[in-house]
């Protein structure tokens, strides 16, 4: 499929969501809307030839783990995992411990046939605690999703090991405030701190995006994060 008639899917879906009225903070909403997504052609669209996030967020952990055997050994969480298309790029990689966390059903179906995760996990993230243990995950990487679960923030903390990291590269356009406060909340709050934050020229061509890339390591052990939530 030519990038010109990419665009133009593009155009219509943008189009059929708008007249949706869909909230994007709202859980409900986000499932129906990449339900739908999951329906009409989502990779169709978002192929690696224009859709350049999932590959650059792969790329930021082969520089964290440069070496075959940490590769395979270095457990993933990637959130918001939807057709499996950051999955792909991290096997291309050589990861090979990864699981899939996505809300929608369809989606994650979508990704089960390209057969890139060891589990595959159907939830939302929230405050509230998902069905993963304390510090289980070195990366969790949340690529182009991390808008719809600021308040799902400490959670991922609670299941990243002391050291860990999470990767988060979103549409520089679509970041909105409280995503970036609970961010800084919590290096505030010693959770975690930001190692790298900056702007990425490639990361959606045909719709003209830019993205943003948080590098940030977890500090604190997930046990203690419960305790103080309890």
């Amino acid at each position: 499929m030519n990038t010109k008639i990419k665009s133009e899917m593009l155009r219509e879906m943008c189009a059929m969501f708008s007249s949706l009225n869909i909230n994007y903070t709202d859980r409900s909403d986000v499932i129906e809307a990449y339900n739908n997504w999951a329906e009409i052609g989502y990779d169709k669209v978002y192929s690696s030839d224009v859709f350049y996030a999932p590959k650059k967020t792969a790329e930021v952990l082969e520089d964290l783990y440069p070496l075959e055997g940490d590769k395979k050994g270095v457990k993933i969480l990637d959130v918001g995992a939807g057709t499996g298309l950051c999955g792909v790029e991290l096997r291309k990689l050589g990861f090979r411990n990864i699981d899939g966390l996505e809300p929608s059903e369809k989606m994650m179906t979508e990704a089960m046939k390209k057969n890139v995760y060891d589990r595959y996990i159907i939830e939302f993230i929230t405050e509230a605690r998902l069905s993963i243990p304390d510090n289980f995950y070195d990366v969790v990487t949340a690529c182009s999703c991390a808008r719809h679960f600021p308040d799902g923030f400490p959670e991922i903390a609670r299941i990243v090991r002391p050291g860990g990291v999470l990767v988060i590269l979103s549409n520089y356009d679509a970041v909105d405030m409280e995503m970036e406060t609970m961010v800084q909340k919590l290096e505030d709050e010693g959770v975690w701190r930001i190692v790298r934050k900056e702007i990425i020229d490639e990361f959606f061509s045909i719709a003209n995006q830019r993205g943003i890339l948080i590098l940030i390591e977890v500090l604190t052990d997930g046990r203690k994060l419960q305790d103080q939530r309890v």
